[in-house]
């Protein structure tokens, strides 16, 4: 492993820059960190597994079969994988896969949940990081990570990882 961690430690670490993205959700260098960390999850874990206990790589013995195994449980993973390839490519991938058509941040207008607990519904305009897909659907940024991240803790506890 590189630096000598291990597949959990390096899950520490992306849960650590989740939690520093969302102190922070308009940190576009910690979108970028948690990004960047999420999306190398299926390397390190592959890495690590497919020669020591290939039953916790799903019996996968290429890591692109491995990433399909994990896009397919978590579609979000691919978005992650798309934005880390834009960072890195720019607009001109060519894999068959790529769904992500732009991102940026927009103003959103947003229900106050505080506010709606107390019986008077309330809204306010608050800056995201939007994700937009190829279909026109919108994901923000930030439910994409939670959703990588989510998924990750989870395998991690069922795999025995």
């Amino acid at each position: 492993m590189s630096f000598g961690l291990t597949s959990k430690r390096y899950l520490e670490l992306t849960e650590e820059a989740h939690q520093d993205f969302g102190g922070d959700h308009l940190s576009l260098r910690k979108l970028i960190s948690v990004c960047v960390l999420a999306n190398h999850l299926p390397e390190i874990v592959f890495a690590e597994y497919v020669v020591a206990d290939p039953s916790k790589v799903h019996g996968q013995s290429r890591i692109d079969d491995y990433r399909n195994h994990v896009q397919v449980a978590c579609p979000a993973a691919l978005i992650i994988r798309d934005l880390c390839d834009y960072a890195k490519h720019g607009p001109g991938l060519r894999r068959a896969s790529v769904q992500v058509d732009q991102t940026g941040k927009q103003t959103k207008l947003e229900l106050d949940t505080a506010s709606f607990v107390a019986g008077v519904p309330n809204h306010h305009y608050v800056d995201r990081f939007v994700v937009t897909l190829k279909d026109g659907t919108e994901r923000l940024a930030e439910d994409v990570i939670r959703d990588v991240v989510h998924y990750w803790r989870t395998e991690f506890t069922a795999s025995g990882l």
